[in-house]
């Protein structure tokens, strides 16, 4: 059995650059606010140019496999790599419901280091958006492992609509501690914290990840434990969108529970796909008398429009991304209110109360404007 490894689920040095590079010399740990919005609408032309233009799948995946190369990546000097390499560049649609290989390369710590922690970097790197090659070739692998997402819980029900807690470990210098902890003091469409369409792994068990954060945070480091709530999108709301576009498909492939196809099954995976998280509470947590650190409590919904389809929508995409982004906003921010009532955070609870007010009233004018049933 191979060793558990702490490369998916901890990230060293958070706030900072994630690994030593020549290629992506400026990396973050994290978007946040303002800037989730603008690094999305520069990956969305990506997303919306690889699904309109399938047919040069072999030009995207030769595109791919350079940028990698590019980046150290050579299977031939890895046995197993070169192996699971044949996975990688084989064929893939969104009609191949049966194959599932890609996630389970996902989850392998060598072909992880090799190939979708380049991605992940890409995604993290504030210059990679001036170069098409770049991101495109990032998205192409995603959309790959996207379309596996989409059919393993459409095959298999049970790995559809997760829902629940999981847990992530991070270290931060001390400086960075402090500017995480105001993050929580920003106005509520700040607290926003996101690499857009990027993987990131969670588990499920709270344990291991409090034993990645004490086994590898140095001495002079402080560490951060994500206690993340993913939520199913409001049945309802959800409804009442698919009355108004019967033809964009709605999945959760944004956390999927990968646990039983994993290399390692025992880390519980959960993967989070482009995850935006609302930070609602920073508050220290003490692992041990002698290991402090800091508690992130978040919220994410799992739902996603992201499907060959949506680039066919015409006219109607924008219009239909509205209406998604408000009514995910509204499931949200529904839960944010009744959590900061729980823990009283008075201030918090009557601003997301305003925002949920605010959103509904966006909602009842969109549906209106579609003549949908207005359920609200």
């Amino acid at each position: 059995m191979p060793e558990i490894n702490n490369n998916r689920f901890f990230d060293e040095d958070g706030m900072q650059e994630l690994s030593k590079s020549s290629n992506f010399n400026n990396l973050r740990g994290f978007y946040n606010g303002v800037l989730v919005t603008a690094r999305m609408n520069v990956i969305r032309e990506s997303i919306n140019y690889i699904r309109r233009n399938w047919n040069q799948y072999e030009e995207f995946m030769s595109e791919l496999v350079s940028v990698l190369m590019d980046a150290g990546f050579d299977p031939s000097n890895h046995s197993s790599c070169e192996e699971s390499a044949t996975s990688l560049f084989k064929k893939r649609d969104w009609t191949h419901v049966d194959d599932y290989s890609l996630i389970v390369l996902y989850t392998d710590p060598l072909f992880y280091v090799n190939v979708f922690k380049i991605a992940s970097n890409i995604f993290r790197d504030d210059d990679s958006v001036d170069s098409k090659k770049l991101i495109r070739s990032a998205v192409f692998l995603v959309e790959l492992l996207n379309i596996e997402l989409f059919n393993y819980c459409n095959n298999n029900p049970t790995k559809s609509n997760f829902s629940g807690f999981v847990y992530r470990g991070m270290s931060v210098n001390t400086s960075d501690a402090e500017n995480l902890k105001n993050l929580s003091n920003l106005p509520l469409n700040e607290r926003y914290i996101a690499i857009p369409l990027a993987l990131t792994s969670a588990s499920k068990s709270e344990e291991m990840s409090l034993d990645f954060i004490q086994k590898f945070t140095k001495s002079d480091a402080v560490g951060v434990l994500y206690r993340i709530k993913v939520l199913n999108l409001d049945r309802k709301l959800l409804k009442v969108y698919n009355k108004a576009f019967p033809t964009s498909i709605v999945s959760t492939i944004c956390a999927v529970d990968v646990s039983e196809i994993s290399v390692l099954p025992q880390e519980q995976e959960v993967l989070l796909r482009g995850a935006f998280l609302q930070v609602l509470n920073i508050t220290s947590y003490r692992k041990s008398d002698d290991f402090d650190m800091l508690l992130i409590d978040a919220v994410m919904v799992n739902s996603s429009r992201d499907h060959i389809v949506t680039a066919h929508l015409g006219e109607q995409d924008t219009p239909a991304r509205i209406l998604f982004g408000t009514i995910v906003g509204m499931t949200r921010a529904s839960y944010c209110k009744d959590y900061c009532k729980q823990h009283n955070l008075s201030s918090d609870e009557k601003r997301y109360a305003d925002l949920l007010t605010e959103l509904t009233a966006k909602y009842k004018s969109l549906t209106k404007k579609k003549k949908c049933c207005n359920i609200i």
